[in-house]
């Protein structure tokens, strides 16, 4: 009957809900059979997905249930669109700290701005910084997300330059490509120009890599921060799906290589040089700031407190560790006890990447990069 009544008509698009609710089924066959390739898809969450043969196993994904920030990488309904944009907008160049002819020049590119400390890498990143400033200029490459307030004046302190470069919106299916999409989410022209323009222009004598998914830009030294491909492995021990055995594979094959481009590798302890494996490791562990962090007595109540950005894989495991075998056996015991989670900017794309775990009672999620955080009141419904 459908059929007949949409047979004198010219299907440019037909949108469809893909649920399963069987009510929908006749609508769905009839769409499929008048207009195979014109099939804008929705699922239960609103997201939609427009069915192709050329993306053929990202479709499938779709109309499995699988929601989009698990297909791509990438946030789903966005300004962007469905595909990898490149920000238009150009780098900014910052003047501090006047060069010293008596000082060689240090380049340090990172993947972010190191201010404020909203998680644990910008505050290392920061801190070394101005301990390398005390002996040499140092000129600091970033990436910056879309719309970011970044305040600059505390780095300028020390650093000699800022070069600041919008960081491009990758939205791909993540299972696609050889290299890590960690890897593939900062690869940007501009930034590599700049990399190798400035540094040969200003006359830099060392060039440091902050993590491994920046590897690629190439330097003199590697700083890594995880030995990712560990990481996933015991991932993989924990899953053993095709998924997590594909992308322990490809981290693995990309970290042993580039580790052989620099001339020195920084770990951050005594397993991580032994899991790399490389005789040019050199560990500079964790410290703590003592000026800042000074020990107090407990206050009363019972709350909790996660701090760690979700966009570090390594917080998105242990936060799903803690709140898979720990949290239950604290909620049950203390029923008044609360759980705060600051998971630094966009914690639900980067749980949804890595996580099929539904939201908990109790638990509020800060998404905060700064000192005004947007809060996100989990309930026992599963949200994410």
């Amino acid at each position: 009957m459908l059929r007949r009544k949409f047979r004198g008509l010219r299907v440019g698009l037909a949108p469809v809900l893909f649920t399963a609710d069987p009510r929908f089924r006749p609508l769905r066959l009839a769409a499929f059979l008048l207009a195979p390739t014109k099939i804008l898809a929705y699922n239960s969450r609103l997201e939609r997905h427009h069915l192709k043969l050329r993306t053929a196993i990202a479709s499938w994904l779709f109309l499995r249930g699988v929601c989009l920030d698990r297909i791509f990488l990438g946030r789903a309904g966005s300004a962007h669109g469905s595909a990898t944009a490149r920000p238009t907008q150009s780098h900014r160049l910052l003047d501090g700290r006047p060069f010293s002819p008596e000082r060689r020049r240090v380049a340090v590119l990172s993947p972010y701005f190191p201010y404020p400390f909203s998680h644990g890498g910008a505050v290392r990143i920061f801190h070394l910084l101005r301990e390398i400033a005390r002996d040499f200029d140092v000129v600091l490459f970033a990436f910056t997300e879309d719309g970011e307030a970044t305040e600059c004046q505390p780095v300028l302190d020390f650093c000699s330059k800022l070069v600041l470069v919008p960081k491009p919106r990758y939205r791909e299916p993540l299972w696609s490509s050889l290299p890590p999409p960690e890897v593939c989410e900062y690869r940007s022209p501009a930034m590599r120009t700049l990399w190798e323009g400035l540094c040969a222009e200003m006359k830099v004598a060392v060039r440091q890599v902050e993590y491994t998914h920046l590897a690629a830009y190439g330097g003199d030294i590697l700083v890594e921060h995880d030995v990712t491909f560990d990481l996933y492995r015991q991932v993989l021990d924990r899953q053993r799906s095709l998924s997590a055995g594909w992308n322990w594979w490809r981290w693995r094959r990309f970290e042993t290589r580039v580790l052989h481009r620099f001339r020195c590798v920084v770990a951050m302890s005594e397993k991580d040089a032994g899991l790399l494996g490389t005789p040019n490791v050199r560990v500079i562990g964790n410290g703590v700031d003592l000026e800042r962090f000074r020990p107090e007595p407990e206050p009363p109540g019972q709350s909790l407190l996660f701090v760690g950005s979700f966009r570090h894989f390594p917080n998105v495991v242990a936060y799903r560790f803690f709140t898979e075998q720990v949290w239950p056996l604290l909620r049950d015991r203390f029923p008044e006890m609360t759980l705060t989670v600051v998971a630094g900017p966009d914690p639900l794309l980067y749980w949804r990447a890595a996580s099929d775990s539904s939201s908990r009672p109790r638990t509020t999620v800060s998404a905060s990069s700064d000192s005004s955080a947007t809060c996100i009141r989990c309930t026992p419904k599963p949200t994410w």
